[in-house]
């Protein structure tokens, strides 16, 4: 019995590890994509400049309101992240990894004004 109870507790450690290590690659994944977008959000890159530094993205505007809230209306954080910082006018390019997902928000001239990163 004593030798089961040994085994349980290793298994079960081992797994909560395994668990950890995965989660903290994610977690490096997201800071990494938000990382390399930095230099773009702080010198306020527009569209053009963004979409040539990391490719196409996927655009909604707040007249998109209905499919953005069909894309991400299941994850409270990242809704209040939009509803706060997309504004009229505004647009929010939407760039997407395999664990991570980044949001750059652009203001009405089209100028980069924040980026947020957030887990899958």
């Amino acid at each position: 019995m004593k030798t089961v109870v040994i085994c349980s507790a290793v298994i079960i450690t081992a797994v909560v590890s395994m668990i950890a290590w995965e989660r903290s690659t994610w977690t490096r994944e997201r800071d990494a994509q938000c990382k390399a977008v930095e230099p773009l959000v702080t010198a306020r890159a527009t569209r053009q400049q963004i979409l040539d530094a990391i490719g196409q993205a996927a655009e909604f505007e707040l007249t998109d309101w209905s499919r953005i809230e069909e894309q991400f209306g299941g994850t409270a954080t990242k809704m209040t992240d939009i509803k706060q910082r997309l504004r009229e006018r505004g647009r929010l390019m939407v760039y997407s990894q395999s664990n991570s997902i980044m949001f750059i928000y652009l203001d009405s001239d089209g100028r980069a004004l924040h980026a947020s990163c957030f887990l899958q």
